[in-house]
């Protein structure tokens, strides 16, 4: 059992909120969200995605010193994509969202400079170092993301520029707005008075658009680690399974289980 100090509201992981009858701490949350079986059957999938992403890169380690940055960059956006999983499991919807904003922009710059180095010589390498410093002059702007992820995979060309904008957009909202989360629900109690600002809830409503989002990053993500098996022989599977799930959310707003045949509708329309 964990020794959580309840007396500290803000670490209370299992409390329940007295204001509220569905809030409470992360962990009380977390067993709502997977007590939900069309909740799970998200988390499996997103889980899933990762873990093929990872039999990818473990594959790749190797190789030259571009494709080893690209590698471990690409390390960097699976914990990101973990760490977001986790917030919108544990009802931090607005904070996964606005997570996923970083994982595209850093995985397509390390792809950018990695196509930079094979065409241009080992003088990229300063503006990389420049990079990891964290100097944003030498940030890759967005249109060149967008040209390194279209040169790996043309086919998904138009594809990239309309979602990669789309979702650009989506989530600048979340950065810059208080939108996502449902700051009603989340702030105020039944009665309209404010509760206790540590609590979070299970909103199924909320967690669709953050999965449509998070496959489109797997998608992306997949696009840069393309590079990286491009010249090795690796199992499609992992390939395969990704971009059939990508396709049913995006194409069919669905998720199946992966044990079973049960679908679940994660239209933004459909009633929750």
């Amino acid at each position: 059992m964990l020794n959580l100090p309840d007396e500290v509201s803000a670490l209370d992981l299992l409390g329940q909120d007295e204001h509220h009858s569905d809030a409470g701490g992360e962990l009380r949350v977390l067993k709502e969200t997977f007590d939900d079986d069309r909740s799970e059957i998200i988390f499996k999938n997103a889980g899933k995605c990762i873990e093929s992403l990872e039999e990818l890169l473990i594959e790749t380690a190797d190789g030259p010193p571009a494709k080893q940055m690209l590698n471990s960059v690409c390390w960097q956006a699976i914990r990101d994509l973990k760490s977001s999983l986790f917030l919108a499991a544990t009802g931090h919807y607005r904070q996964a969202t606005i997570l996923d904003r970083g994982i595209v922009e850093n995985a397509g710059s390390a792809l950018y400079f990695a196509q930079r180095i094979e065409d241009e010589g080992e003088q990229v390498w300063e503006e990389v170092s420049a990079w990891f410093d964290g100097e944003k002059k030498h940030s890759p702007s967005f249109d060149e993301i967008q040209a390194a992820l279209t040169d790996v995979a043309p086919f998904l060309g138009r594809d990239i520029h309309v979602g990669l904008k789309s979702d650009r957009e989506y989530q600048n909202q979340h950065v810059h707005s208080p939108v996502g989360g449902n700051v009603e629900h989340t702030i105020f109690d039944e009665k309209k008075q404010l509760m206790h600002t540590w609590s979070t809830t299970y909103q199924f409503g909320e967690l669709k658009p953050w999965y449509i989002g998070f496959m489109r990053n797997i998608s992306y993500l997949l696009v840069v680690v393309t590079e990286l098996i491009r010249d090795d022989p690796v199992s499609r599977d992992p390939v395969d399974f990704i971009l059939g799930r990508y396709k049913q959310a995006m194409d069919d707003f669905t998720v199946t289980d992966t044990d079973s045949e049960a679908t679940v509708d994660i239209s933004p329309r459909s009633t929750d």
